[in-house]
């Protein structure tokens, strides 16, 4: 049987014929039982289907006064699911994710904070709701009467003051109010360490370290510093050594 050429035939024609040509291979095989099994395919796992993500709600600048104890910043979530808070020391650890830690500071200081959902709840993800937190230092009260008097008994006399909560207090003693008035200004003034800034605008000036024993009037200022934790303050007193008390 020669070739057939089907150049310039219809395409139909030639389906026809391969078609017909296939038929007895066919119907041979399923005459012989010939069985096909259908492909079968893996199931795939269902999808886990996740409630919309919870809504965080905080402000974005907070600020407290140092108490001594831990103070974590107020969050919530709605619907109620436990909140994951991270407490970073600047914006730079955060985007760099280092010396970052979860209990609630203590210490004055600025404090980067990131709050996110616990995960396994069966919410979406969150993305991070950022919050700025600032612990301010404490003030402290000096407790002393503004006028004060003591009798001259040779000793140096002290004028009486206390501290709430307790810190160390300085004292100095001076002759006129003119330069007390000159260690106020310095001590008030911004920026820098308050008690160098006094010692050095006063490193020209007579005032006495000491409590004084002479009889007289004392300009005093009661003063602490400050510190990590507390800011400074100060307070003026006039203080008087009078004669000795006469014994009958």
């Amino acid at each position: 049987m020669g070739t057939r050429i089907f150049r310039n035939r219809p395409v139909s024609c030639f389906l026809a014929c391969l078609i017909i040509g296939f038929f007895p291979i066919i119907a041979a095989a399923c005459r012989s039982g010939a069985s096909y099994e259908p492909l079968h395919y893996p199931e795939l796992p269902e999808a886990e289907v996740l409630l919309q993500s919870p809504v965080i709600t905080a402000v974005p600048y907070q600020e407290t006064v140092y108490t001594g104890y831990p103070q974590p910043i107020t969050a919530s979530c709605e619907p109620a699911v436990p909140l994951v808070i991270t407490y970073y020391h600047s914006v730079g650890d955060y985007w760099n994710i280092q010396n970052a830690f979860y209990d609630a500071p203590a210490e004055p200081g600025f404090y980067y904070v990131s709050i996110n959902c616990a995960p396994g709840y069966g919410y979406a993800h969150t993305d991070d709701f950022l919050v700025e937190y600032v612990i301010n230092k404490a003030s402290v009260e000096i407790i002393a009467d503004e006028i004060q008097s003591a009798s001259y008994n040779g000793n140096p006399r002290r004028v009486q003051a206390e501290s709430e909560p307790a810190v160390s207090l300085s004292y100095s003693y001076y002759p006129n109010p003119e330069l007390r008035q000159t260690a106020v200004e310095a001590f008030s003034r911004p920026g820098g360490e308050a008690g160098s800034a006094l010692s050095s605008a006063l490193q020209n000036f007579t005032r006495v370290e000491r409590a004084p024993a002479e009889q007289g009037i004392y300009y005093v200022l009661v003063f602490f510093s400050g510190n990590e934790r507390y800011e400074p303050v100060y307070k003026e007193i006039e203080f008087t050594i009078g004669p000795p008390v006469r014994r009958n």
